[in-house]
């Protein structure tokens, strides 16, 4: 965007540690929350609805060895196989974290929450979601504002896992027993 007076700081869910003093409880608001509330920082806060879709993507970039492709470059095609204990298991301790953190950003002002679902459209991003950045952060955006320079790696989990019916019944099953949301 071209304005020397931003700094983007990306912090993934389980990243939030780095700057906590040396005893801080793993529930407890993270320090670097609290430095960034104090320098009026506004937290652009991405979520991820599809947490199965999440876990998966994690594990077919896992198998590939990359996580990333350039624009254009085709990942290479793969067939994996998931254990669902093993991923009802992941998606549980995945719903705690999400929400941990979810807590700790309820308060935080000024803040703005995105659906990674709903973030990209046709290869760019969604031009109300830019218009709503825009918004927040105080600048004009337009539709080339925010240039993608990945694509998505893995567009439809079910076409790279072999047991994807057995996969969702168990993840259906699970949240019909209270196990997961």
């Amino acid at each position: 965007m071209g304005d020397d007076r931003w700094t983007l700081v990306d912090v993934k869910y389980n990243s939030w540690h780095h700057f906590n003093p040396i005893w801080h409880t793993p529930t407890a608001v993270p320090h670097l929350v609290t430095l960034l509330k104090g320098r009026g920082a506004v937290l652009i806060h991405i979520g991820r609805r599809d947490l199965l879709a999440r876990h998966v993507s994690e594990q077919i970039a896992i198998a590939r060895g990359a996580f990333h492709f350039p624009q254009g470059e085709a990942p290479p095609p793969i067939q994996i196989d998931l254990d669902p204990k093993q991923v009802i298991d992941a998606l549980r301790r995945a719903q705690s974290l999400v929400g941990h953190c979810s807590a700790w950003f309820q308060r935080y002002r000024p803040r703005i929450d995105l659906v990674y679902e709903k973030l990209f459209r046709e290869g760019r991003i969604d031009a109300a979601i830019g218009k709503r950045l825009g918004d927040l952060l105080g600048i004009a955006t337009t539709s080339s504002s925010f240039p993608l320079t990945l694509e998505k790696a893995v567009r439809s989990p079910s076409e790279h896992v072999r047991n994807w019916g057995e996969l969702v019944a168990a993840v259906e099953l699970a949240r019909r027993q209270g196990i997961l949301r």
